[in-house]
This record gives structure tokens, C-alpha cells and sequence, in this order.
């Protein structure tokens, strides 16, 4: 099995930065994906060039403020409208551009994208986000983040792969909140076994006031515990992992 460790929120704080700095130079994270309408993008990409990290996506966000400003992905500050919301008045077309924006402003720091996923995974939220991130993907030739099994929209939609797009065979989400210890993380992937091409989804982090300010902070430490730990490195040794990237697509 090729094993695709991913790093969500990238350019969030700096000590979410840090942190998956310090999970790729010294544990087994393998990939990252950046939130560049984040205060800490820049930041991130620095650190990342300084460290010679490479294998960076972009996590498509749909929060806080948009860098393109749609007239009807916004409200009158240029944030983005809450989520039901969205989705409902949202226009495909300032979708696509929001998507755009947020690729072209990463390729022209100098990083050239991986692949695209999404935060909160807005990519999967309705077949209106998930069809423009297809055809969004298709322009730029890059891999998503969906996996061929069994996916469907947070309202139920059957998400039909099309035939150009380059996806993993398992997304693995579940190693999250109070599931993120080693015992959790040796479980998932061993249930992951039999594909061929797999993704676990984490949120490793050192602690900022920044990162605190999330609902979602202390288990973040942990994950960063794991992830760097020897016994997770010799689990995934014994097991004939391979450690990758999403250029194995």
C-alpha cells in the first residue's frame, strides 16, 4: 500500500506551520495542503522553501475572506457568507474563480500545487462545489482529494469520479478529535490495507495563541506526537508501507 499522509489547515498559524514543518522533516507526514487566503500563507511558504518541502496542495477554503470577492460568494466585508447559505446563492462560475485565485496565488509565490482538497471538505459539501472543483481540476491537470469508494455530498448526492480525474482509491478522515492517538492511527491504516493508494487526513500543530483560538487546538499536539513518534515509524516499517505523495497518481 502506498500511504499518503496529508496535513490539513497549512498557513492557518504559525503554529499550525510549525508544526507540519516539524511532522515532514522528522516524522512520517508525507503532504501538506495550504489555506492561502490565510494571514499565514506566506509564512508557510516561506518555512516551506527554506526546508525544501515541495509536496504542497492547495486546501480550497470557503471561510473567512475571500480573495476574489464574488459578489454572491460574499457579504458587504468581502467574508464569505456561512455555509447553507453559500451553497444555496453562490454562482458556479465565482466559485470556479474563487478556486482559481486561491491556485494562481500559491503558483505565483513559486509552488507548484499537487493536488486540491478542501476545508471543512467544502469540495463534498454539494454537487455544485464538487462539480466546479472537477472542472477547476481539470484546468490545472491536478489530482483531488475524493477517493473512489462509496462517496457522496453532505446531503446525500452520489459523487460520480469522472473518467479525467486522478484521485486516490481510500480518503481516510477518521483519524481526528478523540481519535488521534497511535492506537487509532495503526488501526485506520491497517483497515486501509487493501487498497492500493490511500490518504489519512491529520491536523498536527504546536500551539499558538492563534491555534488556540480554534475550536479545534489541543488535539493537534497530540497528532504531532504521533505522527514524529518512533513507534508509529517502525509500525509503518513492519507493515511494508510506502510512504508517498500524490505524484504517485
Amino acid at each position: 500500500m502506498k500511504l499518503i499522509i496529508n496535513a490539513d489547515d497549512f498557513g492557518r498559524t504559525r503554529g499550525i506551520n510549525y508544526g507540519i514543518v516539524e511532522a515532514i522533516k522528522n516524522g512520517v507526514l508525507s503532504s501538506t495542503t495550504i489555506m492561502m487566503n490565510m494571514p499565514y500563507a506566506e509564512h508557510a511558504i516561506n518555512l516551506a522553501k527554506k526546508e525544501g518541502i515541495t509536496s504542497i496542495g492547495v486546501h480550497l477554503t470557503f471561510i473567512e475572506k475571500s480573495l476574489s470577492l464574488g459578489k454572491t460568494l460574499v457579504d458587504k466585508d468581502g467574508i464569505f457568507k456561512k455555509y447553507p447559505e453559500l451553497m444555496k446563492e453562490a454562482d458556479i462560475e465565482e466559485i470556479k474563480t474563487e478556486m482559481r485565485v486561491q491556485i494562481d496565488k500559491l503558483i505565483d509565490m513559486g509552488i507548484k500545487p499537487t493536488h486540491l482538497d478542501g476545508h471543512h471538505h467544502v469540495h463534498l459539501y454539494s454537487l455544485k462545489m464538487t462539480e466546479a472543483v472537477f472542472a477547476v481540476a481539470k484546468e490545472y491537470d491536478l489530482p483531488v482529494r475524493v477517493g473512489r469508494t462509496g462517496r457522496t455530498t453532505r446531503t446525500g448526492e452520489e459523487i460520480v469520479i469522472p473518467s479525467f480525474l486522478k484521485t486516490i482509491d481510500l480518503f481516510e478522515d477518521r483519524y481526528y478529535a478523540d481519535k488521534v492517538g497511535a492506537e487509532d492511527f495503526k488501526a485506520f491504516v491497517e483497515d486501509a490495507m487493501i487498497y492500493d493508494v490511500v490518504e489519512l487526513m491529520c491536523h498536527p500543530a504546536f500551539l499558538c495563541t492563534d491555534t488556540l483560538k480554534s475550536s479545534y487546538n489541543y488535539p493537534r499536539l497530540t497528532e504531532l506526537d504521533v505522527i514524529t513518534s518512533d513507534e508509529i515509524k517502525e509500525f509503518i516499517t513492519s507493515k511494508g508501507i510506502e510512504i508517498a505523495d500524490y505524484s504517485v497518481l
